[in-house]
């Protein structure tokens, strides 16, 4: 019981797993960003890659190891907030040279997840349990981007929910390196600098989509 006490339980435990859920997220949302962005290679290219995702034999067993990970990730990120509410010792402060905006973000962790929380909510009724349309007889994924972004308030929605999964981002993934022991006058900077140029990508190019649409549609 002591060493599980030590390992999940404690402060540095509990913030080590969330720095190891926080860097497998981001690997996800990398890998995520890089299929969505095949839709700029038109439909078939984007039909194909994603009917082939589909037929993955483990997809399932995945997609609960990946729903078990950000439920994980919540946890701990709930835990820590009440944790330094009572310690008054923010987590994942750290210093950050990166003053102004980046202290704000990290002062911010918990509201941006939350919204972070909320969006990806909606995000999955509308694209995980839509029905898809089909063109030909095969799955339409492409078409069903352009039936749920031709509605402005929900495309305008989706480009907030990413701007602030960039926020949260932009200060996450370096606290979670720091988290990992990666904390070194010369290595943190430079973790800062990909940090944030890691979350403008994500904000950027998860945008791109709806906005690609709505221009298109007008």
């Amino acid at each position: 019981m002591s060493w599980f006490r030590r390992v999940f339980l404690s402060s540095i435990g509990k913030k080590f797993w969330m720095g190891v859920t926080g860097v497998l997220l981001c690997l996800f949302i990398a890998f995520h960003l890089t299929a969505n962005l095949v839709f700029f290679f038109g439909p078939e290219a984007y039909n194909g890659f994603s009917a082939a995702l589909e037929k993955i034999p483990v997809l399932l067993l995945l997609e609960i190891g990946l729903f078990a990970l950000f439920g994980l990730h919540i946890l701990l990120g709930i835990v820590l907030y009440f944790d330094n509410r009572s310690s008054r010792d923010r987590y994942a402060v750290y210093g950050t040279k990166l003053g102004g905006f980046g202290t704000w973000a990290s002062k911010n962790m918990i509201w941006t997840g939350v919204i972070v929380l909320i969006y990806l909510g909606i995000h999955v009724r509308r694209f995980v349990f839509s029905e898809v349309p089909e063109v030909n007889g095969h799955a339409d994924y492409h078409g069903l981007n352009f039936e749920v972004f031709s509605s402005t308030l929900y495309a305008l929605w989706y480009v907030f929910g990413v701007a602030v999964l960039a926020v949260h981002i932009s200060h996450g993934l370096q606290s979670a390196f720091r988290s990992l022991g990666v904390n070194h006058p010369v290595y943190t900077p430079v973790l800062e600098w990909l940090s944030a140029v890691a979350a403008v990508l994500v904000g950027v190019g998860f945008a791109s989509i709806p906005i690609y649409v709505l221009i298109k549609g007008a």
